[in-house]
């Protein structure tokens, strides 16, 4: 509730982005459920994942934890480049405009 809370009370244009780790799938569900109910919408990153996972890559799974929210806005584009060295995470971008 905190989360949602917040996040109605905040009027006007907004970005949310980061890294949004959460305990379990479940979580990360309802989360994103908040932030749909809040009146976000979720900019689709091109890529299937966002971070590498150490023994979860040997098993498969594609870790998609950074994700980027906006409201009042029109997106334009939004993209990550792939891997890096500087992270375990991608970096992940995205370009608005204001909605007339």
């Amino acid at each position: 509730t905190i989360v949602r809370d917040s996040l109605v009370s905040h009027t006007g244009p907004t970005i949310i982005a980061g890294d949004f780790n959460t305990g379990s799938h479940r979580e990360g569900v309802l989360f994103r459920r908040v932030v749909r109910e809040a009146g976000f919408r979720e900019a689709r990153l091109p890529v299937e994942r966002t971070a590498t996972g150490g023994p979860l890559d040997w098993l498969g799974i594609k870790l998609k934890l950074d994700r980027i929210y906006y409201r009042e806005l029109e997106l334009i584009a939004a993209g990550s480049p792939g891997k890096t060295t500087a992270s375990d995470h991608f970096p992940v971008w995205s370009v608005f405009r204001w909605r007339d």
